[in-house]
């Protein structure tokens, strides 16, 4: 890690990190797997210390919602998703709001469709308050606004759209966190011969 910290620090000053349901939400347990947390906050409050603008881009809101209201059921209406990440999406900000509250880091919550980061008024508006937070010294904590962003919901994308918010800041790097080793050619939960893209 401290080689990535290196390379992080002298290439970019202004770094999107997305952090998926899958290192944020524990599996077994279905709570904030607080320890994959903490850690995340402290690689950020040391990129903050060597003057670097982070935003977060973070998944974990449906997975939270249905733990939080015991529900399982694999098989729900759209409408039923949109309460229950609205549930979660509460979880969800003060999970970051504690982590960040041990390094005396404020953070803001925005949330966006993908409508939001292709409509000018729209995304200059979402750009004007991720600037002011940044100069507030303040973490935006970014998600999909899934009460009102069907599609989002239906593709559980948050991968595109941390992509979108790296493109609309101008963000130097965009890092996705996640229990995957990277791009493969394949799926390699179906095939265990795919071979692992290093370099795009």
């Amino acid at each position: 890690m401290d080689a990535f910290k290196k390379k992080l620090i002298h290439n970019s000053n202004r770094i999107v990190i997305k952090v998926g349901s899958s290192l944020l939400v524990d599996a077994e347990s279905n709570f904030v797997n607080k320890k994959i947390l903490n850690n995340i906050c402290n690689d950020i409050n040391y990129l903050v210390g060597q003057n670097k603008e982070i935003l977060v881009v973070s998944s974990g809101a449906l997975a939270l919602g249905r733990k939080a209201i015991n529900i399982s059921d694999p098989h729900l209406k759209i409408t039923e998703k949109q309460a229950i990440s609205s549930i979660g999406q509460v979880l969800m900000i003060n999970s970051w709001r504690e982590a960040f509250s041990k390094y005396n880091i404020p953070c803001g919550q925005i949330l966006l469709t993908h409508y939001d980061t292709q409509t000018r008024r729209s995304s200059i508006n979402a750009r004007n308050t991720i600037e002011s937070l940044i100069k507030l010294n303040s973490i935006a904590i970014i998600n999909e606004n899934d009460t009102v962003a069907v599609e989002e919901i239906v593709l559980g994308d948050n991968d595109k759209l941390s992509a979108m918010v790296a493109e609309l800041v101008g963000a130097d790097k965009l890092v996705i966190a996640s229990d995957i080793e990277g791009i493969f050619n394949g799926n390699p939960n179906l095939n265990p011969d795919v071979k692992l893209i290093e370099e795009v």
